[in-house]
């Protein structure tokens, strides 16, 4: 079930419209990239991993055929079909395994990019003037202590506000500052 936002109240798919607060079931996130930029660079940096630890086995197995092989030249040592005979199941092993890990890269970085982005939102929309409703992040989310600080801040901007009606309220419509005339003594 999907929800879409309207004007500081969450409405479900369903038709129902609820205000964000303890009791509103958080939907499963719908995009596994949420920010191209970071997942993106976790995600290069775990095929460059990958690449890197295929080149080590490569040069591992390589140095123990020439301690292990029989005396010759030191160029003979280096021969990759052989390699490839002996050891190929297990590099085409470690490349089926690789999207396995990008998957799991790009669903870990999930947990904590998507409550960043939801934070993101929440003070671009207090920055607005917006009210916002209590930010909460989903079940599995990393560091969702950070919603309750946000949420202090946002208690503390609506209160300045509320604070701020009611100043503007108190005073005289016609007042000397909101004139703009100052008289000095």
């Amino acid at each position: 079930m999907g929800t879409h936002r309207i004007a500081g109240k969450r409405q479900h798919l369903d038709g129902t419209n609820s205000k964000e607060g303890p009791n509103v079931r958080l939907t499963p996130r719908k995009r596994l990239l949420v920010d191209p930029k970071v997942q993106g660079s976790l995600l290069i940096r775990a095929g460059a991993y990958w690449c890197f630890y295929a080149i080590a086995i490569t040069e591992i197995l390589l140095s123990w055929n020439i301690i292990s092989g029989p005396d010759g030249p030191f160029i003979g040592y280096f021969r990759f079909g052989q390699l490839w005979e002996e050891h190929g199941v297990v590099m085409i092993a470690s490349l089926l395994i690789l999207p396995i890990m990008l998957l799991d890269a790009l669903y870990i970085s999930n947990r904590f990019v998507g409550p960043i982005y939801r934070m993101r939102r929440t003070l671009r929309a207090i920055a607005a003037g917006e009210n916002v409703g209590p930010l909460q992040f989903r079940k599995g989310d990393f560091r969702l202590e950070l919603a309750d600080e946000i949420n202090a801040v946002a208690a503390y901007v609506e209160e300045l506000k509320r604070q701020g009606v009611a100043a503007n309220k108190s005073t005289p419509a016609n007042s000397e500052h909101e004139c703009g005339t100052v008289t000095h003594a």
